[in-house]
């Protein structure tokens, strides 16, 4: 939470304000700021010929350089980025000048109405939920639409907010440090260890600052995953008033049955936005029938788990949505009856990898892991020294001209392949994957497949996650082209 007492973008007028960092939410706060009257002074790390954005419009900025902020010493208020960390030293500088240090989101919910607000927050999940609630509240007509990192900027010029009854906020931790307060119902749909680089390089930390959403004022319910363990353990940080979601309570619900997405780790996502919902006064569970329609005309998100090719039986899933390890872990559970080449790797957060190793030591059917930089090499650094509650280590390591190899806990064989770029790692899982398709019974249903999930974010290589999966798909086109001309 910041430093200083609450304001809303309304309390700036009449002071000094200067936006730190102009990505989405930096260029709508632009917009926002200048429709008041009021004129910011503009920083980023990028020249002002890359800003982009904000096209033919005049504006005062400075290049920000070796993140010295001094010259900000005399401002109100700065707005900075979500991105840019709470904990950086330019923050606390900044703040111990008395500057107040703010985020949008802050300011936005400050002013909002907050009482058809749900927000939506966890270390995996979160977008699938925040879609299904704002899918199934629009199919039992009640207007709704997603905002925050899944959709608009809700304060950006262009969102008319008086459109729609519900708000449906997708938060991040970089975002929930910067709020004073909340609406009456939060969703938290998974906790394991994320952007610890962000929170101090502290796990514990990570966790205060993730679930403090829950203890905001404004809040009246919080909707948890009470099958996650990590989850239950920080209870305390949750506030009084938890309504604890477990899947077992549910297997007999017919709307639960057929729904267009894998995994019972989505069923529990549909069932933590059924409950959202029903908590927050509507009742879409009354008929079982309507209900189960209405799932079963959600579309799932882009990058997600998504089937973008197939080549000679191999498929090609997109899950590049997975910048964590624990949305590959439950991808992999998915397929857990299929031989899969893992592509992993990106930008190197230092969260730990040990659920993720042990997830691929206990395989049983063949896995083959490609490593890119930056996080690769310590992804597989991980598998290879990760002992399992059963006691299991890898021992007798084949080496290979590009990696290694070894038999699992399960009996099932790993191979890791250490690979430079992405366009690499998709020929090489295509390779494994035909070699092992052709010692398949002839007939077999349970064929390989190449899974694009990389447990990390994408910033070392690419623009975002949807550059990244992006490269993925144009590979795999190539490479089926290429195949046509043979």
């Amino acid at each position: 939470m910041p430093l200083s007492k609450p304001i809303s973008f309304a309390d700036l007028i009449g002071k000094k304000v200067a936006i730190w960092g102009l990505g989405k939410e930096g260029v709508a706060t632009y917009y926002r700021l200048k429709s008041s009257g009021i004129s910011p002074l503009l920083i980023d790390n990028k020249e002002r010929g890359e800003i982009t954005a904000l096209g033919d419009e005049e504006f005062n900025f400075v290049q920000l350089k070796d993140n010295d902020v001094s010259f900000l010493s005399d401002f109100d208020v700065v707005i900075k980025s979500p991105g840019i960390s709470r904990y950086l030293d330019g923050v606390k500088y900044l703040e111990q000048k008395g500057v107040q240090v703010v985020g949008g989101m802050g300011l936005f919910l400050e002013e909002a109405e907050k009482k058809n607000t749900i927000l939506v927050t966890g270390t995996k999940g979160k977008s699938t939920t925040t879609s299904l609630i704002t899918h199934l509240l629009n199919e039992f007509n009640e207007s709704a639409h997603s905002f925050g990192n899944l959709g608009f900027v809700p304060w950006d010029q262009h969102v008319d907010l008086a459109l729609w009854k519900w708000k449906i906020l997708e938060v991040s931790s970089f975002q929930i440090s910067d709020l004073w307060s909340s609406g009456p119902v939060v969703v938290v749909t998974a906790l394991s260890p994320d952007h610890l680089d962000w929170h101090n390089h502290n796990l514990e930390t990570y966790y205060r600052d993730k679930l403090q959403l829950c203890r905001l004022p404004g809040v009246e319910l919080v909707i948890a995953n009470g099958d996650d363990e990590n989850l239950r353990e920080h209870a305390r940080l949750l506030g009084e008033h938890t309504f604890w979601v477990h899947y077992d309570n549910y297997r007999d619900k017919k709307w639960l049955e057929d729904i267009p997405l894998q995994g019972v780790y989505n069923k529990r996502n549909v069932i933590l936005a059924v409950e959202a919902i029903v908590k927050s006064g509507v009742n879409i569970t009354q008929d079982a029938g309507l209900l189960s329609a209405a799932l079963q005309r959600f579309q799932s998100l882009p990058h997600r788990l998504e089937k973008i090719a197939e080549l000679e039986e191999i498929e090609f899933i997109d899950d590049g949505l997975a910048t964590n390890a624990l949305p590959t872990v439950a991808a992999l559970e998915t397929y857990h009856n299929r031989p899969v080449a893992l592509i992993v790797g990106g930008s190197d957060r230092g969260i730990e990898y040990g659920r993720l190793a042990g997830a691929i030591q206990e395989r049983t059917q063949p896995i083959c892991l490609l490593a890119l930089p930056d996080v690769g090499a310590r992804i597989v650094e991980t598998v290879l020294s990760y002992r399992n509650t059963s006691g299991f280590f890898v021992k007798d390591i084949t080496v290979l001209s590009d990696g290694v190899e070894f038999v699992g806990s399960s009996g099932a064989k790993v191979t890791i392949h250490f690979c430079a770029k992405l366009s690499i790692a998709v020929r090489e899982s295509f390779f494994w994957a035909k070699q092992i398709k052709a010692g398949l019974p002839t007939g077999s249903s349970d064929l390989p497949l190449v899974l694009l999930s990389p447990a990390a974010p994408s910033f070392s290589q690419y623009h975002d996650y949807v550059e990244r999966s992006k490269d993925f798909k144009d590979q795999v086109m190539l490479m089926a082209e290429e195949r046509k001309e043979l």
